[in-house]
């Protein structure tokens, strides 16, 4: 599922493994379309509307694409009384690495549900 493709980036959600090598994750492919090297990130995260911050960030250098896990560690789901994750959301962001000053090239709410 792609969740964002524009004039810079494309970020496309491949797969959900709840086992995952650092506990459940989503694997997705990032794309810097753009001559910058970017950084990806995401804030404000809930998993199963408990708020959950995942383990991620991702530097992608100019015009470069690569595969990339968001997870969370076992104990902080738990720690929530999660079990299996059913839906995400967070703010996604995309920004020029070299430059904290210039404005986002992404910032906005994201949303995912897991088919079970």
């Amino acid at each position: 599922m792609t969740i964002v493709d524009n004039e810079s980036i494309k970020i496309t959600m491949l797969e959900y493994d709840p086992n995952g090598d650092w506990g459940a994750a989503f694997t997705c492919l990032i794309e810097n379309k753009t001559d910058k090297t970017l950084t990806f990130s995401i804030d404000d995260v809930s998993v199963n509307d408990f708020m959950c911050d995942p383990y991620w960030a991702e530097t992608v250098a100019p015009g470069k694409k690569t595969y990339s896990d968001i997870s969370w560690s076992e104990s902080s789901l738990a720690g929530n009384g999660i079990n299996y994750i059913e839906n995400v959301e967070g703010r996604i962001k995309a920004y020029d690495s070299d430059d904290w000053m210039a404005d986002d090239l992404f910032n906005q709410v994201i949303g995912v549900q897991i088919k079970q």
